[in-house]
């Protein structure tokens, strides 16, 4: 799916084993606002953000009950957020993703503002930071009563600029 400048809203959908440059699964670009609940995002691939989700250019997704899981790209194994996007992902999964780069399991990039809540980031693998995630150019994630643990390198990766809060979470190392 490529959403440009869209807001649709999709119940009980599945994404899976699809592939794309950016955003494997799903592409919302300029300004678009998917609201999306009950999905399924598996083996999918990007050869550059997103295997599984690839929000751009102020998008602001909404992504409820989901599982991001067996998703491979480049930056954001299973999800990429950038250029001012502020995604929320509430009740979400996202386990085993693969980035050949950062941001195994969520990449942030561009002053990006992402709220995660009831989220478990778990089991994903970076070739270089943030196997969890992955902040950078002043980003900033939020985080509520989530679980990062047992990612490969760092669980949270925030470069100088970009910060990550939880507030009743479990976050390893």
């Amino acid at each position: 799916y490529f959403g440009y400048q869209s807001s649709p809203v999709m119940t009980s959908v599945s994404f899976i084993g699809n592939s794309a440059r950016n955003g494997g699964g799903m592409a919302n670009q300029d300004k678009s606002s998917p609201t999306v609940t009950d999905a399924d995002f598996m083996n999918n691939s990007a050869s550059f953000n997103g295997g599984a989700i690839f929000n751009i250019d102020t998008s602001a997704m909404v992504l409820n009950n989901a599982y991001v899981i067996g998703n491979i790209s480049y930056n954001g194994g299973g999800i990429a957020n950038e250029d001012l996007s502020v995604p929320i992902f509430t009740n979400v999964q996202i386990t085993g993703n693969k980035a050949g780069n950062t941001g195994g399991g969520i990449y942030n990039n561009n002053f990006t503002e992402t709220s995660l809540v009831n989220v478990t980031i778990a089991s994903n693998w970076s070739a270089v930071n943030g196997s969890g995630v992955y902040n950078s150019m002043n980003s900033e994630t939020a985080a509520t009563n989530c679980i990062v643990f047992g990612n490969e390198l760092e669980d949270v990766y925030a470069e100088t600029g970009s910060q990550a809060t939880f507030a009743h979470s479990i976050v390893e190392g």
